[in-house]
């Protein structure tokens, strides 16, 4: 069982995917950004510009340009290209439950939440969490503000 982009380097070999991850988990919602109040208030344009919206573009840039995606990434990453370009139209193109695996900054409560039960189960967080309460969207664009179940 392989999940990208782990499998697509083995796609060039004699293997092949017997399942694949995403086929068999649910969405777990592993990138967000944390910061804490300081860098909030004495940076919000470094948070708006610098991280929020080079995402954005980054993530519409790769999906509009997958092979020129692709070739960057190799480029900076000493990647062979046709692996880079595998990997990055397997990711653009990857849904779990309809969500894409890189997305533009929405927040996905149901992941978030299984991905705060997994920390739980490995011992690495204990208590309870109001996941709600710990999101600030105040800087996210408004077309993505509202948090999605």
């Amino acid at each position: 069982m392989t999940a990208p982009p782990v499998s697509l380097e083995f796609r060039t070999l004699d293997y092949r995917d017997v399942a694949e991850v995403r086929a068999y988990l649910e969405l777990l919602f592993a990138i967000s950004a944390v910061g804490d109040e300081f860098h909030f208030d004495k940076s919000p344009e470094f948070i708006d510009r610098a991280v929020i919206k080079a995402r954005r573009q980054a993530v519409e840039f790769m999906n509009a340009n997958p092979d020129e995606s692709a070739d960057i990434i190799a480029k900076a990453y000493n990647i062979e290209p046709a692996v880079a370009r595998n990997a990055v139209r397997s990711l653009t193109t990857s849904r779990t439950k309809g969500i894409p695996y890189w997305g533009t900054g929405q927040f996905h409560l149901d992941g978030m939440k299984r991905m705060m039960d997994v920390q739980k189960m490995v011992g690495a967080i204990s208590g309870d969490f109001d996941i709600p309460k710990m999101i600030d969207t105040s800087f996210l664009p408004d077309d993505i503000k509202t948090p999605k179940e």
